[in-house]
């Protein structure tokens, strides 16, 4: 066999590794392929010589994040076994998501394959959820997800952008996927409301609005549709007095509503230890024991391993130098998706907006990146980025043969 049918093959194991992922992204088994897929990249290096240009700053963002995280671990930890292996886990790890596509070059129609699997994923579980709900379940109901109900949460902020995007498009390469697209919409937007995550409603009823109004040109219909959505949403939560209880607790700060006051306790707990740790925090992986010993409020009912809120875990664990690597990864991302849209209006630029932005809004009141037991969202995101990379062009591979 020739070396350019052995690399083919590769490819297309790579690829299959990818929609099988895709199709078990939330339950237990979720991350195996994406390291199949990252071995069988690693394999096709003994038959090509890689040279990657890159146009971005995205790999440098990112590198000082991860850096700035490993100063705050070493200045504190003195590389503990468990705290190197829980950075290892949490931070490097999730990397091949995005390290693939450095290897393997995706192509804009299995894309849309792609994020057709992960619809289909998606709408499946949505189902499960409904039917529960339809049984009387009460609760966080989370379908086949094997996850805290936040992992499902995350998900949703970083795919449910890309189907809504891809819903009002008739793609290129297959008319018909939009259908798809857009039935997993209709279908997921009671599970979301059933799901009962106040962020996620947050974020949604931004991204949209921002979604429909720009991927429309005709903006008279992008307002009757958003109207529509509103109209459903609004039908749908009637059916659910637990989740109209929900929402109108966003604003409830109060003692007796747990959630909200428990949060500020917590925020202001990691505010603390930010002061008195402010260049290198408490450590990498030490929020949790520092919390329960000496910054948990005696308000507090709660014993929680994380501030509810990424850009002060990194700051109380890694200090101003993790929490400003990270506030500037996220604002340098979102600054070059707008940049991108703007310059080339296309459906993968207004979809990567709009999941970085719902992706951030759900930062602001959970732990959703490099974190504690929610390092698997680390990886779709680093999937997602990478796709958006390589779509445009910020990654250019020039494969040579050994």
């Amino acid at each position: 066999m020739s070396k350019e049918k052995i690399i083919s093959s590769l490819d297309n194991l790579i690829f299959a590794c990818l929609v099988i992922y895709s199709l078990t992204f939330i339950t237990n088994i979720n991350t195996k392929f994406l390291f199949f897929a990252f071995y069988i990249c690693i394999l096709k290096l003994f038959f090509i010589k890689p040279k990657i240009n890159l146009s971005t700053k995205h790999i440098h963002f990112i590198i000082l994040f991860i850096t700035c995280l490993f100063i705050s671990l070493i200045s504190n930890n003195l590389l503990q076994l468990d705290n190197i292996t829980e950075y290892k886990s949490d931070v490097l790890n999730p990397l091949i998501g995005l390290i693939i596509f450095f290897i393997y070059k995706i192509t804009y129609k299995k894309f849309l394959i792609l994020l057709s699997t992960f619809s289909i994923s998606l709408s499946i579980n949505a189902l499960i959820i409904l039917y529960h709900s339809y049984l009387g379940e009460v609760g966080r109901p989370v379908g086949l997800c094997d996850f805290h109900y936040m992992f499902l949460a995350g998900v949703n902020l970083l795919i449910i952008p890309f189907i809504l995007t891809y819903s009002l498009n008739k793609t290129t390469y297959y008319n018909k996927l939009h259908w798809l697209f857009r039935f997993t919409i209709f279908i997921n937007i009671p599970a979301l409301i059933f799901e009962n995550t106040r962020i996620v409603w947050l974020a949604f009823c931004i991204i949209f609005p921002l979604v429909i109004f720009l991927g429309i040109k005709n903006k008279f219909k992008a307002f009757l549709i958003i109207c529509c959505i509103a109209i459903y949403s609004f039908g749908i939560f009637q059916m659910s007095p637990q989740s109209t209880n929900r929402l109108e607790s966003i604003t409830n700060n109060s003692y007796e509503n747990q959630p909200n006051y428990e949060r500020l306790l917590m925020w202001q707990s990691a505010s603390n230890m930010f002061i008195e740790h402010p260049i290198f925090g408490v450590g990498y992986g030490n929020y949790y024991t520092n919390y329960i010993s000496e910054y948990r409020s005696p308000l507090a009912r709660e014993y929680q391993r994380h501030p509810h809120n990424t850009f002060l875990e990194k700051l109380s664990e890694a200090g101003i130098l993790g929490g400003i690597s990270y506030l500037l990864l996220i604002l340098y991302f979102i600054f070059n998706s707008v940049k991108t849209f703007i310059k080339n209006k296309n459906p993968i630029n207004l979809s990567y907006l709009a999941c970085i932005l719902a992706y951030s809004i759900g930062c602001l009141t959970d732990c959703l990146y490099s974190s504690y037991n929610l390092k698997e969202l680390t990886y779709i995101f680093y999937l997602f980025t990478g796709i958006y990379l390589i779509l445009n062009s910020y990654i250019k591979q020039e494969h040579q043969y050994e």
